[in-house]
Formats: C-alpha cells, structure tokens, sequence
C-alpha cells in the first residue's frame, strides 16, 4: 500500500463556478493540489486563460503541472452572467 501511495498524484484544481458580472474571482493557486508522494508541486504550476468579468460568457482556464516528467492538466469553467439581460 505504501509503495503505491508513492507513485499516486493529487491533482486537483476548484469546481466550476459562475460570478456576476463586475464580480472578481481569484484563477491562482489558491485551492489547488499537486502533490506526489507529499511533495508539493505547486512551484511548477502554469495557469492559462483569462476570465473577463465584466463580459459575459463562459472561460476555460486551464492548470497545468509537470510531475516527474508527465504532464497532468485540468480545465475549470468560469461562466460570467450579466443579470440584467
């Protein structure tokens, strides 16, 4: 059990989640998991996309992270809602 402990990676990145327009919302590491055997990756981690908060529509950010030689990535939907229409 251990030794496959060792091999196991926690990746894991914030739930979707939609924000009104105007509204600010945080794409950086915060809330975010990479580890390997309770090692902490996070030094690694690349973020790409953009969220315009004050557009309304739906952006894909993607979190990417090398592990030992293998790229693990995630993808988080962020959907920007105007109220008013």
């Amino acid at each position: 059990m251990e030794r496959r402990l060792e091999r196991t990676v926690y990746f894991i990145v914030p739930e979707n989640t939609s924000i009104r327009v105007g509204e600010t919302i945080n794409i950086n590491s915060d809330g975010i998991i990479a580890r390997k055997a309770g090692k902490s990756y996070l030094d690694n981690l690349i973020i790409e996309g953009h969220v315009d908060n004050n557009t309304p529509g739906t952006y894909d950010i993607v979190y990417k992270i090398n592990i030992d030689g293998k790229e693990h990535k995630r993808t988080r939907t962020i959907t920007v809602i105007d109220e008013n229409s």
